[in-house]
């Protein structure tokens, strides 16, 4: 069994509030909803400090392709062209998630999300006028472009 420690920290009240609310809209003790509570946010911080390790565990590999994936947005005029100047490094972005990764040629293998080596999807779709070729989530494209309906089907510029 772990061994417990006391801890005594002062919070508002009006959080106070809205933790005795939200343990017993989880039909939790108070002291079990902290617990689990304080669980999830180690753990999301664990992870995002092992991403942000794995990152800049190869820090001049960082360096080099951050340099080069700049280089390659700047001149490129679209999509294909992007890919077509990436590809010339060895580098392609493939789909993950609802964003981009960059990825190695040969061997083909993930090297780094495309938000840690340059702007976020969102930014290239806003910077192309379109979604990522074949990108299994096309309903970010009218997000990113700011269509409040939605209709965009994401393959034209925005018309604002």
């Amino acid at each position: 069994m772990d061994r417990t420690v006391r801890v005594s920290f002062r919070i508002s009240a009006q959080q106070a509030e809205r933790l005795a609310e939200c343990a017993q809209a989880e039909g939790l003790p108070l002291e079990q909803f902290l617990d689990l509570a304080l669980d999830k946010a180690l753990r999301s911080s664990e992870r995002s400090r092992k991403a942000k390790n794995r990152a800049g565990g190869d820090e001049p590999l960082l360096s080099r392709l951050r340099v080069i994936v700049a280089q390659a947005i700047d001149g490129a005029r679209d999509w294909q062209h992007l890919q077509d100047r990436l590809a010339a490094e060895g580098l392609r972005f493939a789909p993950a998630g609802a964003g981009l990764e960059l990825r190695s040629l040969s061997p083909d293998r993930r090297l780094f999300k495309a938000s840690e080596v340059g702007p976020s999807y969102s930014a290239l779709i806003r910077r192309f006028g379109c979604g990522f070729p074949g990108h299994p989530h096309p309903w970010l494209v009218p997000q990113a472009l700011g269509f409040l309906d939605g209709s965009d089907d994401g393959n034209r510029p925005p018309t604002r």
